[in-house]
């Protein structure tokens, strides 16, 4: 059992991994420049639910696939993606601040790299 008082002020929920990604059509391979859809929930932030802004990423295999949005208003139900090459990527959507909740999903997109 933790020491209470460190509980209040660090309590371990924080920055737990929350928020589940997934591809809306799981059979569908991701292909460079075409979009896919990838949902979100966020049931496992009940009660508290998450508190904006979110800031979503896409980091690719070179640097020129980096994109990053930031929602302020309301969460997304669901982000459209279009990567810009071929390879690894993954996708993480985490909250500025609150309890720094986050979720990260990676994709294997088909097609050419850029380097």
């Amino acid at each position: 059992m933790g020491d209470p008082w460190q509980d209040e002020i660090s309590p371990r929920y924080l920055r737990e991994d929350r928020i589940d990604l997934t591809l809306a059509d799981p059979d569908e391979t991701p292909s460079a420049l075409r979009s896919f859809l990838v949902d979100i929930d966020y049931s496992r932030t009940l009660p508290q639910y998450v508190v904006m802004p979110l800031i979503f990423e896409v980091i690719g295999p070179s640097t020129t696939s980096y994109r990053r949005k930031i929602f302020s208003r309301t969460p997304p139900a669901s982000i459209v993606v279009t990567p810009q090459e071929g390879g690894a990527h993954r996708l993480i959507l985490r909250e500025a601040a609150h309890n720094k909740w986050w979720g990260k999903l990676a994709v294997d997109v088909a097609g050419d790299s850029i380097t």
